[in-house]
C-alpha cells in the first residue's frame, strides 16, 4: 500500500504542541468537572480538542485544512476503518465466550431507526477528538519516528478522569493506556494511508457504537448490550480481552508504521527542508 502523497511545508511547532496538549489536558480532566451538566459541557468533553485544534492553526498561521486532515481520503480507508473494529469486536467475543465470561443477554434488542441516528452522533463525536489528535497533533509530530506513541499517551491522558472514576487507576494505568495506544498506531497509519481524518472519525464512532450500543452496553446510561458480563473490565473492547485482541492484530500495523510510513514521512521532511 502507498502511503497518500499529501504534504505541508508548514506544520505546528515543538511549543504550540506543548500548549495544546496541556490545554486539553487540564480541560478533560479538570475544567469540565466543574460545569454544571448542560449542552456546553457536552460540547466540551467530546470537542475540545477539535475546538483548540482549530483556534491554535488560526493563531499559529497554519492551514486548516492541511494541518486538521481535512482533505479527500481514499475509499479504501473507509472499509478499513469499518472492518477493524468489527475484527476486535468479534475477537473479543470469542475470547469472552470462550472462557465463560460473557453469555447472551435475554432482553437486549435494538431499532434501526435508533440505531443509525446513534451511530451518526458517535461518529459526528469522535470527530471531535480526531481533528486534534490525527489531525492538528499528527501534522505537528508525525516527523517523530515515535508519534503513533506519543499522541496515545496524550489521548489515553486525555480520558484519565473518566476511566479512573468508572474503572480506577489500575485500569487505567495497565489496560487502557496501552489499548489507546495500539489504537493511536492504526489511526496514525489510517490517516497516512487514508490522507485524511474521516476514516480515522469513522473507525472512531464505530468503536464506540459496537461497544455501547451493540456489544456490551452502557453502564453510564444504564444501557444493555447484546451480552452480559460480571466482569466487564475483563471482557470489554476496551478490557483485558480487548487489549489481548489488539495487541495480536496491531503487529503488523505497528511493523507497517516503523517500515514504511515512518520512513516516508522523514525522507518527505527532508524534501520539504532541503
Amino acid at each position: 500500500m502507498e502511503i497518500n502523497s499529501n504534504k505541508t511545508s508548514k506544520a505546528p511547532g515543538l511549543m504550540s504542541i506543548g500548549i495544546f496538549i496541556l490545554v486539553n489536558l487540564i480541560t478533560s480532566n479538570f475544567l469540565v468537572d466543574l460545569l454544571p451538566p448542560n449542552v456546553f459541557r457536552f460540547i466540551l468533553s467530546m470537542w475540545s480538542p477539535a475546538i483548540f485544534a482549530i483556534i491554535f492553526s488560526i493563531v499559529g498561521g497554519l492551514p486548516i485544512k492541511s494541518t486538521l486532515g481535512l482533505t479527500k481520503s481514499r475509499w479504501a480507508a473507509y472499509f478499513v476503518s469499518l472492518g477493524f473494529p468489527i475484527l476486535i469486536a468479534l475477537s473479543t467475543v470469542a475470547i469472552g465466550i470462550g472462557l465463560g465470561y460473557l453469555t447472551p443477554s435475554a432482553s437486549w434488542t435494538i431499532q434501526i431507526s435508533n440505531a443509525i441516528p446513534t451511530l451518526i452522533i458517535w461518529v459526528i463525536a469522535s470527530l471531535g477528538e480526531e481533528l486534534g489528535w490525527r489531525g492538528f497533533l499528527h501534522t505537528g509530530m508525525k516527523r517523530f519516528p515515535h508519534a503513533p506513541l506519543w499522541i496515545g499517551l496524550v489521548w489515553a491522558l486525555w480520558h484519565f478522569s473518566q476511566v479512573i472514576a468508572e474503572s480506577g487507576m489500575l485500569h487505567a494505568l495497565a489496560v487502557f493506556t496501552p489499548t489507546v495506544i495500539l489504537l493511536s498506531y492504526f489511526l496514525s497509519s489510517l490517516r497516512e494511508y487514508g490522507g485524511g481524518i474521516w476514516p480515522g472519525a469513522l473507525f472512531h464512532g464505530v468503536w464506540n457504537f459496537l461497544r455501547l450500543k451493540i456489544l456490551f452496553g452502557d453502564p453510564a446510561q444504564d444501557s444493555i448490550g447484546l451480552f452480559t458480563s460480571n466482569v466487564p473490565q475483563l471482557t470489554d473492547m476496551e478490557g483485558v480481552f480487548g487489549l489481548i485482541s489488539l495487541l495480536l492484530f496491531s503487529i503488523p500495523i505497528i511493523l507497517y508504521w516503523y517500515k514504511k510510513i515512518s520512513p516516508a514521512l522523514k525522507n518527505k521532511e527532508q524534501e520539504i527542508t532541503h
